[in-house]
């Protein structure tokens, strides 16, 4: 589960040149779940701000296309758990790395493609002892308009 730009998305009003990167004012988010029947339940959103470099431009008597890219971090997070059976405690972390393609004629992105991974590092302290623990969460997100 995952998302590559929220609602608030929006291109920047000053042109911008090949090569040259602007911020977004959204962001990525992606999910992160432990089931409860793992022994310990996380649900928690891993979030970054989004930021754009325009790569190239393709310019034709029907359409204007441009054609971008992003990759980050996201931003840490540390989540602290405490029930009668026991606490955990776990770290999250990770990146992401894009294209989109937006059409001038559409005034949409017409295709992206965007690979999200996440890492957790998990402690988990029950009355029988410490447990560690490590997950990984892989998602590609994969968009295309159709005429």
């Amino acid at each position: 589960y995952g998302m590559v730009a929220g609602p608030g998305f929006a291109f920047p009003e000053a042109p911008v040149g090949v090569d040259s990167g602007f911020a977004t004012g959204s962001g990525i988010t992606t999910r992160v779940r432990v089931p409860p029947d793992a022994g310990f339940a996380v649900d928690q959103r891993a979030y970054a701000g989004l930021t754009l470099t325009l790569d190239s431009v393709q310019r034709s008597d029907a359409d204007e296309i441009a054609f971008l890219s992003f990759a980050g971090s996201f931003d840490p997070r540390a989540i602290a758990q405490e029930s009668e059976r026991g606490s955990m405690e776990a770290t999250l972390g990770g990146s992401f790395a894009g294209r989109l393609v937006w059409s001038a004629a559409w005034n949409a992105i017409v295709s992206v493609v965007a690979r999200l991974r996440v890492e957790g590092s998990f402690r988990i302290q029950r009355p029988g002892g410490v447990t560690g623990a490590s997950a990984i969460w892989e998602t590609t997100i994969r968009h295309r308009l159709r005429p």
